[in-house]
C-alpha cells in the first residue's frame, strides 16, 4: 500500500494464496450474496463467528481433515494481518503448517479488510472509523476521508 516491498508482502501474498486454494475461488472473483465482502473479509468473519469450514470449496465434499482446513485458514489469516510487522516470516509459516502442535497466535484484523454493504440496491464500502485519516492537499486546504 505504501510502496514498499518485503518480505512481508510475501506472507501477505501466500495468505492470500493459502485462503483461495481453501475456498478453490480466486481473490478477486469472490463474491458472495448472503455475505457482500471481499475474500479476506470473508474469511475474517467466518473465523470470527467460528464458522470457518463454511469457507470451503464445496466440491470438496467430505474429503479434508477438518483440523487442517482449519490450521490453513488460521495460518493463512495470520499471514494477512493489517501490520506486516505483527505476521510470521515464510519459516514460521511452514513450521505452523507442517507441525502438528496447537496454534496458539490469533489472527488480528486482517490488512485490505472491507466490508461491503448493499443499500437500496447499491453497494458500498464501509472502513473502520479507526481508517480516518487527513492529507493536506494544499497550504489552505485539508481534506478528511477514509482509507
Amino acid at each position: 500500500m505504501e510502496g514498499v516491498c518485503s518480505t512481508k508482502s510475501d506472507v501477505y501474498s501466500f495468505g492470500v494464496l493459502l485462503l483461495e486454494i481453501v475456498c478453490g475461488r480466486k481473490n478477486n472473483s469472490f463474491y458472495d450474496g448472503d455475505r457482500p465482502l471481499n475474500l479476506i473479509g470473508h474469511a475474517w468473519e467466518l473465523w470470527n463467528d467460528g464458522e470457518y469450514l463454511k469457507l470451503m470449496d464445496p466440491t470438496l465434499n467430505d474429503t479434508f481433515v477438518p483440523d487442517e482446513v482449519k490450521r490453513c485458514i488460521h495460518v493463512g489469516l495470520l499471514c494477512v494481518e493489517q501490520y506486516a510487522n505483527d505476521r510470521p516470516t515464510m519459516s514460521d509459516v511452514i513450521s505452523m503448517l507442517t507441525n502438528k502442535y496447537e496454534l496458539t497466535t490469533i489472527p488480528r484484523r486482517p490488512a485490505f479488510y472491507v466490508r461491503r454493504d448493499i443499500l437500496d440496491g447499491e453497494t458500498t464500502s464501509k472502513v473502520p472509523d479507526i481508517y480516518t485519516y487527513s492529507t493536506t492537499i494544499s497550504s489552505s486546504c485539508e481534506v478528511e476521508g477514509k482509507v
